[in-house]
């Protein structure tokens, strides 16, 4: 089912990735039926995904720069979080963080 948030859609790609993210959390697991389990996580997904359009509206409508500081540190943390390669591309990561 397709959702509005302010009158903008909720890409179901965007409830997918959410769906995704969400789903490699090992809790899921302590549910046992598998039903139950896609229904919740869905429900979850669907939510998160939501709150991300909320966020970005907000952003696009919020006229305050990103400190260029507290982003550089964000990716650091994330860097040292998820034990990004060297060949990574912090590029994207950075694009990524100043959107989220």
């Amino acid at each position: 089912m397709p959702y509005l948030v302010n009158g903008q859609l909720v890409p179901e790609e965007l409830v997918r990735e959410e769906f995704g993210r969400i789903g490699r959390d090992p809790q899921w697991q302590s549910i046992p039926d598998l039903t139950e389990r896609a229904r919740r996580l869905r429900a979850a997904a669907e939510q998160c995904a939501q709150e991300r359009v909320l966020i970005e509206q907000a952003a696009v409508n919020d006229p305050r720069p990103i400190d260029p500081a507290a982003l550089d540190q964000e990716v650091a943390r994330q860097n040292a979080q998820w034990g990004c390669r060297g060949a990574f591309d912090y590029d994207q990561l950075r694009q990524l963080t100043e959107r989220t």
